[in-house]
This record gives structure tokens, sequence and C-alpha cells, in this order.
């Protein structure tokens, strides 16, 4: 029993926790480390983005809200 359990702690240590996610669980770990990613290249000014207040007055304009 000793030997399987050592073998099974081997293998966890082998693997990292991404290795260990559900395939929904990489998803949603994707779409965060592209978000990461994403506020990055904004930063360094690589990345244009909308303020929030214009963002909701345009959603106004729309109908959305």
């Amino acid at each position: 029993m000793r030997n399987s359990v050592n073998s099974y702690q081997l293998k966890m240590k082998n693997n990292s926790l991404e290795d260990q996610l559900t395939p929904s669980q990489k998803k949603t770990w994707a779409i965060i480390k592209r978000g990461f990613e994403e506020l990055k290249l904004i930063e360094v000014g690589k990345m244009k983005t909308t303020p929030a207040k214009d963002f909701l007055l345009e959603l106004k304009r729309e109908g959305y809200l």
C-alpha cells in the first residue's frame, strides 16, 4: 500500500495544476489567462480599450439598457 501512495504522490508532483483540471475548468482557466494577457497588452499600450462610461452610454443608445 505504501508504494502505491508514494507513486501517486510522485505522479501528482509531476503534473501541473492545469493538468488536474476538468475540461470545463480548463476552458474557464483559458478565458481568465487570456484576460490577464490582454490586461498586460493594455498596460503597455499595445491594445486599446473603451472606458466603462462610454461603453455603458453606447449600450444605452442602442437600447440594451
